[in-house]
């Protein structure tokens, strides 16, 4: 169940907010600080609505989780589709500021059915003999194709994300968006401060309008990790970020013109 981090070494913050993130949902910005006390979280999945044959859908991906633990910890996760129960440990590790990153589920793929498809993990933990909390995680296939729908909570008091007016509030975006025209940064590592490094005006947006085949509007490279970054218009009306982490892994990001739905390809 537990897989092993595909990227390590990250700095993740979490900001103190109680509440649910789901697609297209917008939050104020709480002080970003550190949590107080263990915890496990369900942070998000990594997958597609792959067909499950005839009419049917299926979910298929990987559900990440973000760790500070105790060497004494035990977690009963529960998932509905398949419905299974299992108890389980992970090794102590991370800090309430830079918890430990890694995977839930790899590889799973639930029973396919009649759109809409769904299915829920609950996951109830303990630290140290006592209850800490619970963390849940629901994801739904509309159709085949289409990109899940995710939604998240817990009861440790906090939303997962950096509040702070960007679009993208995803813990490790390799691109940071933000709105008032279209605006891009990027972390530069040695000082941990966002740099600047594209600006979509409002005026290049109105020229391109709303384009009959997906249309640059700007095109950028990281210059940090190299990637390129490049802003389209789609035909849908809404704006894709293209770029990649360090590593090459694609990082998709798609938002609608007043940004209240936000959604991604591929992270």
């Amino acid at each position: 169940m537990l897989g092993l981090l595909k990227r390590v070494g990250l700095v993740l913050l979490i900001a103190v907010s109680a509440g649910v993130l789901k697609s297209g949902q917008v939050h104020a910005a709480p002080s970003q600080q550190g949590i107080v006390g263990y915890y496990y979280l369900l942070t998000g999945f990594n997958g597609s609505c792959i067909s499950g044959g005839g009419p049917n859908v299926a979910i298929s991906g990987d559900f990440t989780r973000l760790a500070y633990l105790p060497v004494a910890n035990s977690h009963t996760a529960n998932i509905s589709n398949p419905a299974s129960t299992s108890v389980f440990n992970i090794p102590a590790g991370g800090t309430a500021q830079a918890g430990t990153p890694g995977y839930f589920y790899i590889n799973y793929t639930s029973s396919s059915g009649v759109a809409p498809v769904s299915v829920t993990i609950n996951v109830d933990s303990s630290a140290d003999g006592a209850a800490i909390g619970s963390t849940s995680i629901v994801v739904t296939c509309n159709g085949v194709g289409l990109a899940p729908v995710v939604q998240i909570s817990n009861t440790y008091n906090v939303t997962l994300g950096i509040q702070d007016g960007r679009l993208n509030t995803d813990l490790a975006a390799p691109v940071i968006v933000y709105k008032d025209s279209i605006r891009l940064f990027v972390r530069n590592p040695e000082t941990n401060r966002g740099v600047q490094i594209l600006t979509i005006t409002d005026e290049k947006i109105a020229a391109v309008g709303i384009p009959s085949a997906s249309t640059v509007l700007g095109s950028t490279q990281n210059p940090y990790s190299g990637q390129s970054v490049t802003v389209y218009r789609l035909p849908s009306g809404e704006f894709q970020l293209s770029t990649a982490y360090a590593d090459g892994k694609p990082y998709i990001f798609v938002w609608n013109e007043d940004a209240s739905v936000r959604y991604y390809l591929a992270r």
